[in-house]
This record gives structure tokens, C-alpha cells and sequence, in this order.
């Protein structure tokens, strides 16, 4: 494992950070020290927070992925008035400063680790380099913008609605919904890295109140890999959301992607249940 010598990452300070492991297995490389794993329902962590027993209120992961468990943290930060850095990650997958793994055919954003790469992981390569506040997943490029890519991969039609009722319910504007449909790069699992907590903050609050919008407007269930639509509009959405806030920040792509680290024996990526 090395470490880009002009990136270092700064010091792990857990005063500062605030580490959170999204999962319903246990996690495969080791934590940082005072990471709360996050569950929806138990799965074999000890201590693990089982969020519905805090927020019984929020939305159920069938249809949207990891972010009722994301919704959650927020909440939790908020309560606590947190202001510093908010690490993510799920329990197979981060983002790190560090060149871990390999890169896979067809994944070209994604590198896959072996167990035994990843068995002393120090927790400063989970952590952006001294003076950035970012950490985030290499952006794909498309040539046909984010609305045909969608559509190549899923039901074009529900992110369509997904934006027209969030649209509707004043959580974006029809020019932003208009701009994600052409917008040409993908931050692929943006759910995971670190982000500032007041930017966390925000784009969680906006994420949870699109997804509200839909499921109370024209959400459809959908069977099989279709089942996550919600969690596959709310990607795109917080994709773009935090892209913007990247460039809002004058912060440049040397500084904040990097590629996103899945552990795992195989020799190819394949979708997880």
C-alpha cells in the first residue's frame, strides 16, 4: 500500500471526524478507531446502532439503498451540532487516499482489493489530504448525459418523475432538474468519502426530502435489480449536489477524487444483495 507523497492525508483525529460504516454484513477491513456501524436491522456487529429503533419514521433500504441509513447519521449530527468531518463508508467499500487494489475491466472509476490488503488499513488514507475537507469517488464521463444513462441501466421514466416531484415540491429547480438530465459526469457511490458536516448536512436534508417527494408522488415498486429505484434517483441527485459543492469550493479533482475500494476475493465486481 503507498500513499501519494505530495497527498499526504492529514492526521486521524477522532475529535474531528466523526466515522460511520453503513452495512448489513459485518465490515472486512478494519474501522477507525470510534466508528459507529450503522444497520438497518441486526447482522452481527456488536454494538452496532440499528437505526429504525432511533428514526422508526424513515423510509424502508428495499427501495433506497443505503440512504435511510444516511438520513439517520444526519439526523445524529445535527442533533449534536457536529462541524467537522463526516467519514463514510459501507462495509465492503471506501474511498482512500491510499493505491489499494487493482483496477477491473468495465470498472474503470472502481479498484478491487483482496482481504488481506486491506487487514492493516491505517485510518489516515480514509481521510483527504491536510487543508481539503473532501474525499469522493472518481467521476465517470458519459457522452449522452445522465438521463440516457440512467435510462441505459434502469426505467427512464422513474427518474423523469423522480425530479418532477422534486420539482413540484420546491426541493430543486426545474433548471437544476433540466441540468442533471444533460450534466455528462457521475460521482459513482458519493455516498461514501468524507464530506464537511454543514455540507452533509444540507445535501442529506435535500436528498431525504426528494425522496419523500417521490414516494408520496409517482414512485412505482420495481422487482429484482429494478427494486433500489429510489436509491438509484437519489445517487444521481446527490452525485450532482455534491459535485456542485466541490466547485462552490474552488477545490479541483487532484484534491478530492480518488477511487473507490472494493474488498472482496473475487476477480470481478459483482452486485451485492
Amino acid at each position: 500500500m503507498t500513499v501519494r507523497r505530495s497527498l499526504v492525508p492529514a492526521p486521524y483525529d477522532p475529535d474531528r471526524v466523526r466515522s460511520f460504516c453503513i452495512g448489513h454484513r459485518p465490515p472486512v477491513f478494519p474501522l477507525p478507531p470510534g466508528t459507529v456501524f450503522v444497520s438497518e436491522r441486526p447482522c452481527g456487529v456488536e454494538g452496532a446502532w440499528i437505526y429504525p429503533e432511533t428514526y422508526p419514521q424513515l423510509m424502508s433500504g428495499d427501495s433506497a439503498s443505503e440512504y435511510p441509513a444516511l438520513f439517520a447519521i444526519r439526523r445524529r449530527l445535527e442533533a449534536e451540532g457536529f462541524d467537522g468531518l463526516v467519514l463514510l463508508t459501507q462495509y465492503r467499500k471506501f474511498v482512500s487516499t491510499a493505491e489499494i487494489g487493482r483496477v477491473v475491466d468495465g470498472f474503470p472509476h472502481v479498484k478491487l482489493a483482496g482481504p488481506a490488503e486491506v487487514v492493516s488499513l491505517p485510518p489516515e488514507v480514509l481521510l483527504p489530504h491536510a487543508g481539503v475537507q473532501w474525499l469522493i469517488s472518481k467521476p465517470m464521463e458519459y457522452d449522452r448525459g445522465l438521463g440516457q444513462q440512467y435510462r441505459a441501466c434502469h426505467v427512464g421514466r422513474d427518474l423523469l418523475r423522480f425530479l418532477a416531484d422534486a420539482v413540484d415540491h420546491g426541493v430543486v429547480t426545474d433548471s437544476f432538474a433540466m441540468n442533471l438530465l444533460s450534466a455528462r459526469r457521475l460521482l459513482v457511490s458519493p455516498a461514501i468519502g468524507v464530506y464537511p458536516a454543514d455540507a452533509f448536512i444540507a445535501i442529506f436534508t435535500q436528498l431525504e426530502a426528494a425522496a419523500s417527494a417521490f414516494l408520496a408522488g409517482g414512485y412505482r415498486p420495481r422487482g429484482d435489480y429494478q427494486r433500489r429505484v429510489v436509491g438509484y434517483c437519489l445517487e444521481r441527485l446527490n452525485s450532482v449536489l455534491a459535485a456542485n459543492r466541490i466547485v462552490d469550493a474552488g477545490l479541483n479533482g487532484d484534491q478530492v477524487f480518488r477511487y473507490v475500494t472494493v474488498v472482496g476475493d473475487d476477480e470481478r465486481l459483482t452486485p451485492t444483495a
